[in-house]
């Protein structure tokens, strides 16, 4: 959402974390590098189905300012973009 309202990006890369990234960069005018990602599975009784804990850290391009953040989420991917939502609000102030 942008000032309240919905917008639909567009962004390609090797998994659904790096499409999401490359398509956030143009939106928010920045440039910055995945440094670190890591998922955990929370139950790992129910395999794909799974829960999921995320971390990532990213650096500002031509800065040494690096931040952090995690996501919970239903699935890999979900807990990911929210540890990458997390990671491009701070960017973004």
């Amino acid at each position: 959402m942008t000032e309240g309202k919905a917008k639909v990006l567009n962004g390609s890369g090797n998994g659904p974390i790096s499409a999401f990234a490359n398509a956030i960069r143009s939106e928010i005018n920045k440039e910055f590098k995945l440094k670190n990602f890591q998922e955990i599975s929370i139950d790992q009784d129910k395999g794909v189905d799974a829960s999921a804990l995320a971390y990532i850290s990213l650096q500002e391009e031509g800065s040494d300012r690096l931040v952090r953040g995690a996501g919970l989420g239903t699935n890999i991917d979900h807990a990911g973009f929210k540890a990458m939502i997390s990671c491009i609000n701070q960017l973004a102030k």
